[in-house]
């Protein structure tokens, strides 16, 4: 798994989720009030929706003074993770699942809580969120 942290909350993906990490760039608002979904930012030619995942979880919000981007690529989705600090490439300690559906499971990393995300359900949150506020027509 690929682990980094956003304000104080370690985050991991699937490592053959992750694309690349880019530093962050400028990023265009999305009007609308989707606190978690920081923008949209271009990179590579792509368009990637930007999303604190400290704000998804109502936990606070990533600091976003010199930090980056985590580059999710998928075919179906496009999507980019605020990151303060950037472990790497890391084995699970002691796995359990989560009854939270935008976490695969939780896990242990020398002695912290982390939380592997779903990127396809966040995905389909943004959409949904995107869809309930009339956004498609901005």
């Amino acid at each position: 798994m690929f682990l980094f942290s956003a304000d104080k909350n370690n985050f991991a993906l699937e490592l053959n989720k992750v694309s690349e990490v880019a530093e962050l760039r400028e990023i265009v608002s999305v009007p609308g009030g989707i606190d978690y979904l920081t923008g949209a930012m271009s990179y590579k030619g792509e368009l990637y929706l930007i999303v604190d995942l400290a704000s998804f979880f109502s936990s606070g919000k990533t600091n976003t003074h010199d930090i980056n981007v985590i580059i999710v690529d998928d075919d179906d989705y496009k999507i980019g993770f605020l990151t303060e600090k950037i472990v790497g490439a890391v084995d699970a300690q002691e796995e359990c699942p989560s009854d939270d559906e935008f976490i695969k499971r939780q896990c242990k990393y020398n002695d912290s809580s982390v939380k592997l995300i779903d990127c396809e359900e966040i995905f389909l949150a943004i959409e949904k969120d995107i869809d309930s506020k009339n956004l498609r027509q901005v």
